[in-house]
């Protein structure tokens, strides 16, 4: 089995059955390059909020992690 098909591939759960991988995705959210209304208008717990609804039952947010360049969801 090559690395990708264990990062990806199934794995083996109890009683025989298969549970697929768990898997991460990184949003980065650039805190300067757009206007400042932006900013203003729209705010991080609003976007994550709606990021949920979208998800619905295919995964979950764990949190953020806020920087001066950047934020990482």
């Amino acid at each position: 089995m090559n690395w990708l098909s264990r990062i990806i591939g199934k794995q083996a759960a109890s009683g025989g059955n298969y549970i697929p991988a768990q898997q991460a995705l990184f949003i980065r959210l650039d805190s300067h390059s757009l206007p400042a209304a932006i900013y203003e208008e729209y705010s991080l717990s609003g976007f994550e909020s709606q990021l949920e609804v979208a998800l619905g039952d295919l995964g979950e947010i764990d949190g953020y992690a806020r920087g001066e360049a950047d934020t990482i969801i």
